[in-house]
């Protein structure tokens, strides 16, 4: 596999010696595993054997064999060895849970390096996920963004795991500064028009709203649950409760037709939850505004539901007529 290393590697990657060590240490391990292996994993016996070995390795080793798992990962594929990619799959998996210390250079190179074709194992997420503990704790890199768009570009369709995967990494974008690309419907999506609104914002504040998007997490979860409280309470509070009305007073979607696409919805919730936990005084007349708008692609019940819970305590004949318009729209 060394000499695979060398051959495969390019002057702008920054990781060779790693990729070096990587490679001895996995003929290492690979060696180290006697028991049965088959193409879709290792057997109990083998993974027990896999865990020792790992288990033996310097901190630095494992980071090693973690990047060369995923830099290897499209020879493996097509490799006519049918024991050193499942095992450093799975490998790749024992290791990533454990979440040693990546520095960010590392999950950019495994980000942009990886490749799959079915996008259904664990090894889908890891990257990703890694990546965005990171950022939640160091705060947003454009650098390993645009790595995670790239790697969520470069799956496949289809699949749960990918789906999911991919309607995260789209959030994210609203993070990006690099307006460029917006042009024509695209353009058009609310959640650019957010995107547009937040490259606008420096300082504490968008740091502050950085680490709120970081915060949210994709999911079809329609009542707001006490991890986000607990998350959002205090960057909203940072960020001031006045300002965060006003910005997502200024932000709101407008009508009379919004397209949600490119993750707009969950962004939407979690705004209207957003609203809740600073008892903003304008909560029920913005989440009445949602009960008129036509949405497409499709009826969005991320937003719809929400919505109306965010009126259930609705005293205006506004607010109430908009809860029954919600209610309606909920039930058809």
């Amino acid at each position: 596999m060394i000499a695979e290393v060398r051959s495969c590697w390019n002057e702008g990657v920054t990781t060779f010696d790693m990729l070096v060590t990587g490679a001895e240490v996995s003929e290492r391990v690979v060696n180290a595993v006697t028991a049965e292996v088959h193409p879709w994993g290792p057997s109990d016996e083998a993974r027990t054997q896999l865990e020792s070995a790992i288990a033996a390795l310097t901190d630095e080793e494992r980071v090693g064999l973690f990047v060369t798992a995923y830099d290897q990962m499209p020879r493996l594929r097509d490799a006519t060895d049918l024991r050193s990619g499942p095992l450093l799959y799975a490998a790749a998996g024992i290791i990533g849970k454990k979440k040693p210390a990546f520095d960010e250079g590392t999950l950019v190179h495994v980000l942009r390096s990886a490749r799959h074709d079915c996008g259904h194992g664990l090894d889908t997420r890891l990257p990703f996920d890694l990546a965005i503990a990171r950022l939640r704790d160091r705060g947003w890199s454009a650098a390993l963004g645009q790595a995670i768009q790239a790697y969520a570009a470069g799956l496949p369709t289809g699949g749960t795991v990918v789906q999911a995967l991919k309607r995260s990494a789209d959030l994210l974008l609203v993070l990006d500064t690099d307006l460029d690309g917006l042009r024509g419907a695209r353009a058009a999506w609310w959640i650019n028009t957010v995107r547009s609104a937040l490259a606008d914002i420096g300082g504490d504040e968008r740091v502050l709203w950085e680490r709120l998007v970081l915060a949210m997490r994709v999911c079809e979860q329609m009542k707001m649950p006490k991890t986000w409280v607990a998350r959002a309470t205090p960057i909203l509070e940072a960020i001031g409760p006045e300002v965060v009305g006003a910005r997502l007073a200024e932000w709101w979607p407008r009508g009379p037709k919004e397209s949600l696409k490119g993750s707009g919805a969950q962004l939407l919730k979690h705004f209207i939850w957003s609203l809740g936990i600073v008892d903003d005084p304008n909560r029920e007349t913005l989440a009445a505004a949602l009960a008129h708008i036509e949405w497409t692609p499709q009826r969005p019940m991320a937003v719809l539901k929400p919505a109306a819970e965010a009126l259930t305590a609705a005293t205006s004949d506004t607010g109430l007529a908009a809860l029954d318009r919600l209610r309606s729209a909920i039930a058809d």
